[in-house]
């Protein structure tokens, strides 16, 4: 129910020729990939502003 208004709504503000070149599917995961993303996210948040510009 929710993924339905996301998609209706997302419908509502795209522009037209966009939206007609893109798929909205449901993101799939589990524990890992998102314990992963979590590690990855943090470190980049981290050292990102460490690094020379």
């Amino acid at each position: 129910m929710l993924f339905k208004s996301l998609v209706r709504r997302v419908g509502e503000h795209a522009l037209r020729p966009s939206l007609q070149r893109c798929k909205i599917v449901r993101a799939q995961g589990s524990k890992r990939l998102g314990a992963i993303a979590a590690i990855i996210s943090s470190h980049v948040n981290t050292l990102g502003p460490l690094l020379p510009a």
